[in-house]
């Protein structure tokens, strides 16, 4: 599944910078990495996960441009990187080493907790709907809680962020 994910993100990195680039922005350009850590993902494809995503953000200029952060989702949600201007190669580590460090979950798959954690956090640094953001959502399966079908509630998430 992610097998090949590391090197398709970053050349999608690579186009993202071209393109938010070309347009002005009144602060910096939001990449938000919204990880699955649920339970059918497994360790394996959680340490792939990881690992492509740390992949890509390498590709990423420091000069304060761009401002990364990082959320696994489960059952619950949990910030994995706080909003971070990728400024310097310290930085950019810090954040690599932090999603490295970040611990698989194992359990449903919340996927809309994930979005709304998301836009919270980067709503409280100052983020304008008018900036530039982009969403990268990686995930292996349907949004479910316990049981409980959440296809609904997470195209309710997307349609209200």
């Amino acid at each position: 599944m992610f097998t090949h994910y590391a090197s398709q993100l970053r050349a999608a990195c690579v186009g993202i910078m071209l393109v938010c680039t070309s347009a002005a922005s009144a602060g910096p350009i939001d990449l938000g990495f919204l990880m699955d850590s649920s339970g059918s993902v497994g360790t394996v494809n959680w340490a792939l996960q990881s690992e492509g995503f740390s992949q890509t953000i390498e590709a990423l200029p420091r000069n304060g441009e761009y401002r990364v952060t990082f959320v696994s989702f489960a059952s619950h949600a949990d910030v994995i990187v706080e909003p971070t201007l990728i400024d310097s190669d310290a930085t950019l580590a810090s954040v690599q080493q932090a999603v490295a460090d970040a611990p698989f979950l194992g359990s449903w798959t919340n996927t809309p907790a994930a979005i709304r954690l998301f836009m919270d956090t980067i709503s409280s640094v100052g983020y304008q709907p008018d900036d530039h953001q982009l969403v990268n959502l990686a995930t292996d399966g349907d949004p479910m809680l316990w049981f409980r079908d959440l296809k609904d509630e997470t195209r309710t998430a997307v349609a209200t962020q």
